[in-house]
């Protein structure tokens, strides 16, 4: 699921969202590093769609999270890891379409996928015994 917050109708579903474990995008419109960024996000939200919940904040908006004084945005475009309303971790390094994508998948699509592989192999062990 990918959400852009860019008008003030999604405000009540994007304070909601941004609470659970999501990617989150701040960026500008007037921004040119966000207009190169965009479409990556945009694709890769498309790629793990149903798997992960990923929000875009336009810079205008970003005073509208309920939590807002938890993320700090010293620049855009700015991409996050949101867990419980705040900053878990933040992307830092060349934002290519892959990096952003494994900065993504190793915060929060591995580690699901990891917990139920330890589950399935201790089953497996567990059956064994008897």
């Amino acid at each position: 699921m990918n959400l852009i917050f860019d008008d003030m109708s999604k405000s009540q579903l994007i304070n909601e969202q941004i609470k659970k474990p999501s990617a989150v995008l701040f960026y500008a419109d007037w921004c040119p590093h966000c207009v190169e960024v965009k479409p990556h996000w945009e694709n890769i939200s498309n790629k793990l769609s149903g798997k992960i919940t990923m929000l875009s904040v336009r810079d205008d908006f970003i005073q509208h999270l309920e939590n807002k004084n938890n993320y700090i945005i010293n620049g855009f475009p700015n991409i996050i890891i949101s867990k419980n309303g705040k900053t878990f971790k933040e992307f830092e390094g060349p934002r290519t379409p892959e990096n952003i994508e494994k900065f993504i998948k190793n915060n929060l699509l591995n580690k699901k996928s990891r917990k139920k592989k330890k589950r399935k192999s201790r089953k497996k062990k567990s059956k064994k015994k008897i």
